[in-house]
């Protein structure tokens, strides 16, 4: 079985490559991001992984699950979300994986959603969400 740490260990390098790091100020962080940033960073939050084992060997077949990446911004002036940097971060990290898929056969990352979000904890910051899930054997 592998675990969300493995996973992190995969889709880390594949992200932290100078087409996403070019569209940032910031960095490329595993599961959390420096209190306080105003910068415009890239979070990779790994949040669910199943173990399918097969019942009649008892070995794993295909293991699914999910991993969020947040792309986050500060807010123009006017408080509003930085929709230009979003999207372009955003449109990196999409091209990127979208690369790898195609040079890959043992990890899948399907990006299944994107959205938009103020910052809860940091009302100057807006975040581009995209939710990946992911499948290997």
């Amino acid at each position: 079985m592998k675990t969300s740490h493995d996973v992190l260990d995969v889709l880390y390098p594949v992200i932290n490559v100078s087409t996403v790091t070019g569209t940032l100020n910031g960095k490329v962080y595993r599961n959390a991001r420096p209190q306080n940033s105003k910068l415009r960073d890239v979070v990779l939050v790994p949040l669910t992984i199943r173990n399918n084992p097969n019942e009649d060997t008892k070995e794993s077949t295909v293991q699914p699950g999910t991993v969020v990446v947040n792309c986050y911004a500060p807010n123009l002036n006017t408080g509003e979300p930085d929709v230009a940097n979003l999207d372009t971060m955003s449109a990196a990290v999409i091209t990127t994986i979208e690369a790898y898929n195609n040079a890959s056969t043992y990890y899948v990352f399907d990006i299944i959603s994107e959205n938009t979000m103020n910052d809860q904890e940091n009302p100057d910051l807006s975040y581009s969400s995209l939710r990946i899930n992911y499948f290997f054997e």
